[in-house]
């Protein structure tokens, strides 16, 4: 069908698992797709009430927008199904001694952090096809 069944349906598939839905990820081609409805003949059948185009969210869940799905995909994440993890150490260095820095009077900093992403609740993960 279109988008905003097929993350309803996303929707539901976590309620019924027992997870509250936490967000919704969607590349912003996909999330201007899913705006463009309300100019189509779904905005007749559901009047423009899944989608808050000022806060950004669809069915009442936020969406984020990540260049890293592929087309035609979305992601709706239960509530704490996926973590960022790090060790707790950034690491901060300074410079000036890089190509002409010093004779630009430039400093560089590097910052590093070692962080993971981890997902601690595999249900809670659904991926949407968005395409018709």
């Amino acid at each position: 069908t279109d988008a905003l069944t097929s993350i309803r349906k996303a929707l539901t598939v976590l309620d019924v698992s027992g997870y509250v839905p936490g967000v919704i990820v969607m590349s912003a081609s996909e999330w201007e797709a899913t705006e463009l409805l309300l100019l189509s003949s779904v905005a007749t059948a559901t009047r423009g009430i899944p989608v808050d185009a000022v806060s950004r969210r669809l069915w009442g869940v936020p969406v984020v927008i990540s260049q890293g799905l592929g087309a035609d995909t979305a992601l709706v994440l239960g509530d704490s199904a996926v973590t960022v993890d790090t060790d707790g150490q950034i690491i901060t260095r300074w410079s000036d001694a890089v190509g002409d820095d010093f004779a630009r009077n430039a400093r560089r900093c590097l910052v590093e952090l070692r962080a993971n992403c981890s997902v601690t609740q595999p249900g809670a993960v659904v991926k949407v096809e968005t395409a018709a």
